[in-house]
């Protein structure tokens, strides 16, 4: 992992969903995968998650403008930082 190499020069975020049954929703509504699909994107988000504690932050998109200020302002915190 690319924060283990370079630890003070990297921010990690890791983008959830509010749950796997809201990702299924959401990804049966866009109607762009077969049902096939979109149980192997579920398995390999089950997976992912398990990686979000190794993350700097774990931001939930439950909300797409709410998260995506929140990844914003992370950035910007951690730009910030790093020229002081």
């Amino acid at each position: 992992m690319v924060k283990e190499k370079y630890p003070s020069d990297t921010l990690a975020i890791f983008l959830a969903p509010p749950s796997l049954e809201t990702l299924r929703e959401r990804l049966i509504k866009r109607a762009t995968d077969s049902p096939d699909v979109i149980e192997e994107r579920l398995k390999r988000a089950g997976y992912e998650l398990k990686f979000a504690p190794q993350f700097d932050y774990t931001v939930v998109n439950d909300d797409l403008i709410i998260c995506s200020d929140t990844v914003r302002s992370l950035v910007r915190q951690f730009l910030k930082n790093r020229e002081q």
